[in-house]
């Protein structure tokens, strides 16, 4: 198929310079670079939320860390050890729920920078 392209053209009289301009194609153009730009920024806002899971993970398994430092201490009641076990059963499901979050965090950043490069 033969495809037909029109621009207009400016020539500068004093050096023989010419530019072409074809307001179809910078308006393609433009609008191109605002959607590049718009998925960028998602990409960054998945950035900063991935890193305020990881944050979220990284205290849960310190509280699990600490819980567990508490069941070994041998003075400790049956009815503590039992409440801190319910806890650490908590942060447990807290953690798998916030690494789920994250993967689908990530998996949905991944799928903005494949368009990206696209």
């Amino acid at each position: 198929m033969h495809e037909e392209v029109y621009a207009q053209t400016y020539i500068c009289t004093k050096c023989g310079h010419f530019e072409f301009f074809n307001p179809e194609l910078a308006k393609l153009v433009l609008e191109e670079r605002e959607k590049c730009a718009k998925i960028q920024k998602e990409i960054d806002n998945f950035d900063k939320q991935i890193s305020d899971k990881n944050n979220e993970i990284k205290n849960v398994e310190q509280q699990i860390d600490s819980i567990k430092e508490q069941l070994k201490n041998i003075d400790i009641t049956i009815r503590q050890s039992n409440e801190l076990k319910a806890k650490q059963q908590d942060l447990s499901n807290k953690l798998k729920a916030l690494k789920a979050d994250s993967q689908e965090l990530i998996k949905q950043q991944n799928n903005l920078k494949r368009e990206l490069e696209a």
